[in-house]
């Protein structure tokens, strides 16, 4: 027997001459080159752009529909389908897992550079808000009179943490820490940055917690659609849309929109709001999330002039009030 059938001796049916398919190639080699660190979620999209596209946006092989593969198609699809069909901020990950499948396949134009998509420049948006302290009474109030303690939890932990949904979902509970005098998710890896974050929770939020975790009994995530298993990122955004539906709010409250007004509202250090939020970059925060408050603005006026910009009120125990 040779050395090669040796080697290869009792692995039956497990080994055999078909190779991959090209998708299981494709994620493959994206997750050695990026060092084994990329999520899968991030791979699904990665796929999706390349060898399907979504319901209203042809991917990229689809729409080549046996044309060459090479510079001036590559040109064209963005000009024609991204250009048209993506804004800035939503052509990123699009143009990024496009690049990944084009220098896969190692695409050069005739200069033998490699060719690429370009990556836009994000951009803020335009119609950013922050949820008003009687606008999340509300929809507090909705989901307590509701009685769904699992989804009370979930917006109690979006409101307090601001993390990004995909985390929310996918909190182990051995990282859960609401019986100490800090109740806070001590050590979690964000799915985007893959950094760790210790967000604090209010005392309030734990005593749902609780409740929670003693009704619905949660295996390995703190919030699950079956056992083990976590929920999808678009459950948050699911429930806040029913929420605000029936309770009357507007239907633009997101998860972004509690991450901005956290980011907004905070009072600390920025690198505590980072730790708090899991951004990984102070400039995102900047850009994209910390609006303007007047109240903060004055305050911080008066604070590095050392003076008051607003008249004290009257006193009325004054004379000339009387």
């Amino acid at each position: 027997m040779g050395r090669i059938a040796r080697l290869f001796r009792g692995q039956g049916d497990r080994v055999t001459t078909k190779g991959l398919d090209e998708r299981t190639q494709f994620r493959a080699y994206v997750r050695l080159k990026s060092g084994g660190t990329i999520a899968e979620a991030t791979l699904d999209r990665y796929e999706q752009a390349a060898f399907d596209g979504t319901r209203n946006v042809v991917g990229l092989l689809p729409w080549l529909e046996g044309q060459r593969l090479n510079a001036e198609t590559v040109a064209a699809y963005h000009e024609i389908v991204l250009l048209r069909r993506y804004k800035p901020n939503s052509r990123v990950p699009i143009c990024s897992g496009l690049n990944w499948y084009l220098r896969w396949k190692r695409i050069r134009d005739e200069d033998g550079e490699n060719v690429r998509f370009p990556i836009p420049a994000t951009e803020a948006a335009e119609n950013a808000r922050v949820i008003g302290d009687d606008e999340y009474a509300v929809l507090e109030r909705y989901l307590r009179a509701k009685g769904d303690l699992r989804e009370l939890a979930a917006v109690l932990v979006q409101r307090d943490t601001g993390m990004r949904p995909s985390d929310v979902t996918t909190i182990p509970l051995g990282i859960l820490d609401v019986e100490g005098e800090t109740p806070r998710i001590r050590g979690k890896k964000q799915q985007k940055t893959r950094t760790f974050v210790s967000p604090y929770l209010a005392p309030q939020t734990a005593e749902v917690l609780r409740r929670y975790l003693e009704a619905y009994k949660p295996e390995a995530y703190l919030f699950e659609i079956a056992p083990r298993k976590p929920f999808h990122r678009r459950w948050i955004l699911e429930i806040l849309r029913r929420a605000c539906r029936a309770a009357g709010l507007p239907e633009d409250i997101t998860s972004r929109t509690f991450r901005r007004t956290l980011a907004t509202k905070w009072k600390g250090d920025v690198k505590d709001l980072q730790a708090q939020g899991g951004w990984a970059d102070p400039k995102t925060i900047f850009k994209h999330y910390r609006l303007l408050d007047e109240a903060r603005h004055l305050e911080g006026f008066e604070k590095t002039f050392g003076i008051k910009a607003k008249p004290e009120p009257a006193d009325l125990e004054d004379p000339a009030f009387r």
